[in-house]
């Protein structure tokens, strides 16, 4: 069987019985992973189970600062109320019946005094079960071996060199904020594509003259792209992570974020380049920012690339928050050898990526919950 994964930590979750009930969990005390079965046998009757089983599925919203052990996917945040009328909150994945206890949270269980009457199956049996079918989801949802893509169009994305998501959690609602992002660069290329050089000389964003036009270059310049290419992969970036970005935090809270990560990057290439006068172009400081959001809310995302060794074709992948960090890392290097020689603002990209981690930490400790 596959390892159980904390989704606070992201560290291996370590096994043990109680009751003759499965339970995983963290070496560093940050929470427990209990079945939904193994629920039913710690509280010694179905009542509770049942009735966590019943809001968990009827609540439309997920969170996603803790991810199933299991699929990896943002569970259900879900409030009971306990019979000395104290709150508690357990978060549970439906696809997998897998509830998660933040540290001493077990212990709040109510207990009845007899077993349920309408257990048909001993619980031995009902626990193994239990136990098979976390085995069987570990196997559906792991990365661990297999990184081929799931789709056949992120066959041909990863041929042309770009990454893709494995085991992405699915969308909830329709990611319009991102695609009107999108469309709005695509239609402002195609109106400009016979005049790039005169538009991105009068709407670029310039260090030295960051007021010019009122200060709207630092706007106008997140929408315009220097080239098809610079266009397609920024672009492909935005579709690739901002729709469960979007998903996770509303959209209200996704424009907001959007606003401060393009800001915040245009800050940080002012200081760095502020003696040049290059326009510089691109939605890839607000996009970095995405990246960064997306490897906090979903670490453990498998991210898949393609290599080429002679004839022969090979995926692999790692998790997300892996991905991120060879990426900054690589953002990092080129920026100090780089300087200002190159038409590429890596500072502008680290900018955006240092908002999106400030972000994601105030989202992951919940200091305001998603939308």
């Amino acid at each position: 069987m596959h390892s159980l994964i904390c989704p606070q930590c992201g560290q291996k979750l370590q096994s043990a019985f109680r009751n003759r009930s499965a339970i995983y969990s963290c070496k560093d005390y940050h929470g427990q992973a209990v079945t939904l079965p193994g629920v039913r046998a710690l509280c010694n009757s179905s009542k509770f189970a049942n009735m966590l089983w019943q809001k968990a599925y009827n609540q439309p919203q997920v969170n996603p600062a803790k991810l199933c052990p299991v699929c990896r996917r943002a569970m259900k945040s879900v409030p009971l109320t306990l019979p000395d009328n104290s709150v508690l909150e357990l978060d549970v994945c439906c696809s997998c019946q897998l509830v998660w206890f933040d540290w001493e949270e077990l212990e709040k269980l109510p207990q009845e005094s007899s077993p349920p009457a309408e257990a048909a199956l001993p619980q031995k049996a009902r626990t193994i079960m239990a136990l098979h079918t976390i085995e069987k989801q570990s196997r559906d949802y792991s990365t661990e071996v297999d990184d081929h893509p799931e789709n056949p169009w992120q066959f041909l994305a990863g041929l042309m060199g770009f990454p893709v998501e494995k085991n992405a959690p699915p969308l909830q609602s329709v990611p319009c904020v991102t695609w009107l992002l999108g469309l709005t660069c695509i239609v402002l290329f195609g109106l400009t594509f016979r005049d790039l050089a005169g538009v991105i000389a009068n709407w670029g964003f310039i260090p030295e003259l960051w007021f010019r036009k009122g200060g709207l270059t630092i706007i106008s310049s997140a929408f315009l792209h220097g080239s098809l290419p610079h266009l397609a992969g920024n672009m492909y970036f935005l579709m690739l992570f901002g729709d469960n970005v979007e998903d996770a935090i509303g959209k209200k809270r996704y424009i907001l974020l959007i606003i401060f990560f393009e800001l915040f990057s245009t800050l940080l290439y002012c200081i760095f380049a502020s003696d040049t006068s290059i326009p510089c172009v691109g939605a890839s400081g607000f996009i970095s920012g995405i990246i960064a959001l997306y490897a906090v809310l979903f670490p453990q995302v498998r991210i898949s690339c393609c290599s080429r060794f002679f004839w022969k074709f090979y995926w692999w992948g790692m998790p997300a928050w892996l991905m991120f960090a060879f990426w900054i890392i690589f953002q990092t290097i080129m920026a100090v050898l780089a300087g200002s020689t190159i038409n590429v603002a890596y500072t502008a990209h680290i900018g955006g990526a240092a908002a999106g981690l400030l972000a994601g930490a105030i989202i992951r400790t919940k200091k305001f919950a998603p939308e």
